[in-house]
């Protein structure tokens, strides 16, 4: 088990691409014995394919809390993920849930795998689902207060001008609901 606390200082290399990462994953796929002698290797050769620097050693200071990932190598077979982000003594749940949180050695081919696995060396924060919900809704909030301005600016009466606004927002929202649930667009479309 590796823990990621925060990045190393050292620099980073860019990330290797798929093509690269065959010979890898060729070496290890399959190789059950010594996974104690190995892990520090392949955890090497990983950060290698990702363009990230390697751990570094476990600090002393207590301030840093409790590291935000850790990263359970099965050598030769899969890299599990398990996130807390309050860095607190929580619990760690698989990341990014039950269903995903197993890396095996061929889905290092995929863009979006190593990309991850390389946040979690560089900024492991920013995969917190909080903070992205929190992005999300600040995001959506600038956009409303747009709308809301360029209606006071066309000189929209404002009764007029909400009831429009409220409108688009239920459209929008019953589209996306025919999308995702056949069942309830029959009911909207009624």
């Amino acid at each position: 088990m590796v823990s990621v606390s925060s990045p190393n200082p050292s620099p980073a290399r860019p990330d290797a691409g798929a093509a690269s990462v065959d010979p890898i994953i060729g070496r290890w796929s399959g190789k059950d014995g010594g996974e104690r002698a190995n892990y520090q290797l392949f955890i090497h050769e990983l950060c290698g394919i990702l363009g990230v620097p390697g751990p570094r050693p476990k600090s002393s200071d207590a301030a840093e809390g409790r590291p935000p990932f850790l990263i359970v190598a099965d050598v030769g077979h899969c890299i599990e993920l398990y996130a807390e982000f309050s860095r607190s003594g929580g619990v760690y749940t698989p990341f990014p849930d039950a269903r995903s949180h197993r890396i095996h050695l061929d889905d290092l081919r995929r863009p979006e795998i190593r990309e991850r696995l390389r946040l979690v060396w560089t900024d492991p924060l920013s995969l917190d689902p909080a903070r992205r919900t929190a992005a999300v809704t600040r995001d959506v909030a600038a956009k409303l207060a747009a709308l809301a301005k360029s209606l006071e600016k066309s000189d929209h009466e404002p009764k007029s001008a909400a009831e429009n606004s409220n409108s688009e927002c239920r459209i929008s929202n019953v589209e996306w609901l025919q999308f995702g649930n056949s069942r309830f667009q029959r009911k909207a479309a009624a």
